[in-house]
């Protein structure tokens, strides 16, 4: 009694469509489909500024070497009408930030709920060569209430809903 689960559907199609999958592809197989009901929200901390913000590990991938850039574009258009804190964000990347208005957090500084409490758009740019095949935080961020921005790779595409919860 075999059958495959996917997390995913790029993972789905691959199996039809990749040669390494031959021996299995006969076998039943399924898509997960979200958990996350994006209508149950934890209560927010209130602020004047709206807060993005992104909890990960700081391991290789997870970050986007090009956070300052979208951090700096952003900041520009809106000014400290923004702010963005960052839970276990890499040295390496937060050493490129000049920012007064972004905040870093050593990773599991805080407990996440109450990190989640305090942001109110949960920004998920991992590096462009990562495709998470269903993301943790990106799971807690919409059962938090937050809306989710990812890029569409991988799991984020059949996780995050544009328009719906992303």
């Amino acid at each position: 009694d075999i059958r495959i689960i996917a997390a995913n559907g790029k993972f789905f199609d691959e199996i039809s469509q990749q040669e390494r999958y031959d021996a299995v592809r006969h076998y039943p197989r399924l898509q997960l489909e979200s958990p996350i009901n994006p209508r149950v929200a934890i209560p927010k901390k209130s602020s004047k500024r709206v807060r993005f913000g992104m909890h990960s590990l700081p391991a290789p991938g997870k970050w986007n070497e090009q956070f300052p850039e979208l951090i700096h574009r952003v900041n520009k258009k809106h000014g400290n009408r923004v702010l963005w804190d960052f839970m276990g964000m890499p040295r390496k990347v937060r050493a490129k930030f000049r920012c007064s208005n972004v905040a870093f957090r050593q990773e599991y500084s805080t407990p996440v709920a109450d990190f989640l409490a305090g942001i109110d758009v949960f920004v998920f740019f991992l590096s462009w060569k990562r495709e998470e095949p269903w993301a943790r935080s990106a799971g807690e961020a919409l059962m938090s209430g937050c809306p989710v921005i990812t890029t569409a790779k991988g799991g984020n595409k059949n996780q995050v809903i544009h328009g719906n919860t992303g």
